[in-house]
């Protein structure tokens, strides 16, 4: 029995000793009414340190709470420090994946792998320019038409989302004019497909014109169809169904 307990039951104790001396006074004398109120005072200070002492107690157990789940949560701690080292949590490991997936990314489509800075080798002149265009990963087949002339690749990689990068050419009498084309080639890249339009050559017409090639990055389970004219495809690391069709290309 607790000391808020006991204190209680002492003090009903003497409330009822009280009552029985009440009970048992002869009828012809009045019960001491002094004698009550100090025996109510009494009781009272009983009740009163029975209260203090049930606070105590309440506290010393809430401290003994506190102290137990401050135990539990640097227990804890050590276990999650512990599993992390050992490899078996991933939420560090996770955010150094990301950024070395963003890495591997940004070298992917780095200046370094520019294709306008190859070397143009035919007569007048020639415009070239980068686009590049993401995706979130298609619900549906990946439709790529590289029409009128143009080359498809398509690499795999671990990012959920697809970057579609196209390299826009464009040929003229002289460089000043190949480069005033270039608006004029519209590139789209929406949803699930991936093309692009621009001015009709005028017949007869050789030394201007344009065309567009695209390198794609995409989840490696992604699947493909693809259409090239004048142009190769080439897959790396992609493991989706494919389909495709060239004129004038080769496949790699």
């Amino acid at each position: 029995m607790t000391r808020m307990a006991a204190a209680l039951f002492a003090g009903v104790m003497v409330l009822g000793s009280v009552l029985v001396s009440a009970s048992q006074a002869p009828q012809t004398r009045a019960f001491d009414h002094r004698h009550a109120q100090s025996m109510a005072r009494e009781i009272h200070q009983i009740v009163r340190e029975a209260l203090r002492d049930a606070r105590i107690e309440v506290q010393r157990a809430m401290r003994e709470v506190e102290r137990e789940v401050r135990r539990d949560t640097r227990r804890a701690g050590r276990a999650l420090r512990a599993r992390e080292a050992r490899g078996t949590l991933v939420p560090a490991q996770t955010q150094t994946r990301e950024r070395d997936r963003d890495a591997r990314a940004f070298r992917q489509v780095s200046p370094t792998d520019d294709p306008c800075a190859r070397n143009w080798g035919g007569d007048g002149g020639h415009a070239c320019e980068v686009r590049d265009t993401r995706l979130p990963a298609p619900a549906g087949p990946l439709t790529i038409d590289a029409a009128p002339g143009g080359g498809i690749r398509v690499e795999g990689w671990d990012q959920p989302d697809v970057l579609v990068r196209a390299v826009v050419q464009t040929y003229g009498e002289t460089d000043t004019e190949a480069k005033a084309a270039l608006p004029q080639v519209q590139v789209t890249a929406a949803g699930t497909r991936v093309g692009a339009e621009g001015p009709t050559r005028a017949d007869g017409e050789r030394r201007s014109g344009w065309s567009v090639s695209f390198q794609v990055w995409a989840p490696r389970a992604t699947a493909l169809a693809l259409s090239a004219r004048n142009g190769g495809i080439s897959l790396r690391a992609m493991r989706g169904e494919s389909r495709f069709t060239t004129e004038n290309g080769g496949l790699t």
